[in-house]
């Protein structure tokens, strides 16, 4: 008994070591991860299956602005104000229903296949393969891939967040590519809706 408590004691100690901040001088070092940024839902970003459509990654992004992407093809299948209904086996124990999104859909993208690439003057329609996300400074990272058919791939990265400009909605994407090939240019097809 008193072995048992003695090992408790040594673990809590343990992890109350590792747990607390260092600090030297001055200086304090503080990791900023995802965890620190204000969203509507943790986690914020995560994947399931939405609106009937499996392999979705959803972004909580703020209260006004939820987004989806297809890491089938690599698109933004959705923007809106609303929230996620997480119903089925994972979220509730009730099997058969899936989680859909609720809410005024700023954007429902038109395009089942978003991404070409032109090599000299020629459009390619290359094969997308998701390589997960990633977080940086609070926001999170998608990345693609483009597969060309001589076997080249492009590496694709989008960024996509929130803004407010005088209290109205918008919806910032960044993108970086690299690996892009001489002669080529890569093109994502999209339609605009009334997000700003």
């Amino acid at each position: 008994m008193k072995r048992t408590h003695l090992l408790l004691l040594t673990l809590a100690a343990v992890l109350f070591v590792f747990c607390k901040t260092k600090q030297s001088g001055t200086n304090t070092t503080k990791v900023i991860d995802h965890f620190d940024v204000d969203r509507p839902y943790n986690p914020w970003v995560f994947r399931s299956v939405l609106d009937l459509q499996p392999r979705m990654l959803t972004l909580a992004l703020h209260d006004n602005l939820w987004v989806a992407y297809s890491t089938n093809d690599g698109s933004l299948y959705k923007a809106w104000k609303g929230i996620v209904n997480f119903d089925g086996a994972v979220f509730t124990t009730r099997h058969g229903p899936q989680p859909t999104s609720l809410g005024n859909a700023y954007f429902i993208n038109q395009h089942n296949q978003p991404w070409l690439v032109t090599v000299n003057g020629k459009e390619v329609t290359p094969t997308i393969t998701y390589k997960g996300h990633k977080f940086v400074d609070g926001h999170a990272q998608l990345m693609f891939e483009l597969g060309l058919p001589d076997g080249k791939t492009i590496s694709i990265t989008e960024q996509p967040e929130y803004t407010d400009s005088e209290g109205v909605t918008g919806f910032e994407r960044i993108f970086t590519s690299t690996n892009v090939p001489e002669g080529a240019q890569v093109v994502l097809k999209t339609n605009v809706s009334s997000v700003a």
